[in-house]
């Protein structure tokens, strides 16, 4: 007799947060942040956490963040200083500016790795931590070696057929400025290899996760994105200037004094009222599309599948909806 195969079962995760009490929380953070002078924003961002991982449940238990404000508070003031050299260095030499933005360049790689390797440590569920066994070394290879090729070999062929003669000063500004445009399109592929290698080396207590994401599908639900931005913006801009002749009485009806001035308002209403839906829609296909992407095809330990089905059309709705409800009520609304 042939043993029957185990039954799956599947846990969904589930919330219990409630805005009203994040709210006290949040209110609370921002009132000594500001009266602390920024020092009580690492233990804001404890509260936070603290208050996120509580509520959130799997199989009838909830997560923990164990990370305190001191543990915190160095990294943040590091952070702070940084931009206050930034900000403020020019009053005292634009070498120290520069000095400023290529540290904070520098560190950039290195942070973001310490960031997900503590992040994970001070997480656990059920009394077993997460972990994460990734290196910086990585992170630098995306985050900066590999933008850096395009813009160093388009900058020594632009130089060379400069100095031979070949280019003018305009086309060489022109040539060297091609690899900015080229850092935009190669990120989708920087995200999916550092999503497939974060996730390659994460763990949960001594089972690993485990993903074989292609950083082209990345490549390719960011290209359609920006598809369906550029036709519906297409679109749009057809429907606006087949509405321009209406515009002279349309205007003349809200009686304003000047015919230009009222052009310009009902441009700029028709502008953002077509912007803001769109450019939510279009980060909502993205982070569905990607959310399930990687869910779907990550594993623990080889046993244990997760699943996303986030949902793009509701994710559009619920992000719009909430920023109406955070413009209307001047920001009183985020939590």
């Amino acid at each position: 007799m042939q043993d029957q195969p185990a039954t799956k079962q599947k846990h969904q995760f589930i919330f219990t947060g409630q805005g009203t009490e994040y709210f006290k929380i949040w209110i609370v953070n921002i009132l000594l942040t500001v009266c602390t002078l920024y020092l009580y924003s690492a233990w804001a961002k404890v509260r936070t956490r603290r208050y996120f991982y509580g509520n959130t449940i799997l199989d009838g238990s909830t997560f923990e963040y164990h990370a305190t404000g001191k543990q915190l508070l160095p990294g943040r003031l590091i952070a702070l200083a940084l931009v206050l050299v930034i900000a403020f260095g020019e009053a005292i030499s634009w070498t120290l500016v520069g000095a400023g933005y290529v540290l904070l360049m520098l560190l950039a790689p290195w942070a973001l790795c310490r960031a997900r390797l503590f992040n994970c440590r001070m997480s656990s569920y059920r009394n077993v931590r997460f972990n994460f066994a990734g290196q910086a070394g990585v992170f630098y290879i995306y985050l900066m070696l590999v933008p850096l090729i395009p813009v160093v070999l388009f900058a020594c062929v632009a130089g060379a057929m400069h100095f031979a003669g070949l280019l003018s000063e305009t086309a060489t500004a022109i040539l060297i400025s091609i690899p900015v445009l080229l850092i935009y399109a190669i990120f989708p592929w920087i995200q999916g290899k550092l999503a497939g290698y974060t996730i390659n080396h994460s763990f949960f207590g001594v089972s690993a996760f485990n993903t074989q994401l292609s950083a082209g599908k990345f490549t390719a639900i960011y290209a359609i994105g920006v598809l369906l931005a550029s036709v519906i913006f297409a679109l749009a801009g057809l429907g606006y200037f087949a509405l321009i002749p209406l515009l002279p009485s349309f205007v003349g009806n809200l009686n304003l004094e000047s015919p230009t001035t009222g052009t310009v308002i009902v441009t700029l209403i028709a502008f953002y009222a077509i912007m803001i839906p769109v450019t939510t829609l279009v980060k909502a296909y993205i982070h569905s599309r990607l959310r399930n992407y990687q869910f779907n095809n990550t594993t623990l330990d080889y046993k244990f599948e997760l699943s996303s089905n986030v949902g793009m059309m509701k994710l559009w709705w619920l992000e719009l909806s909430n920023l109406t409800i955070i413009i209307f009520t001047i920001g009183l609304a985020y939590p």
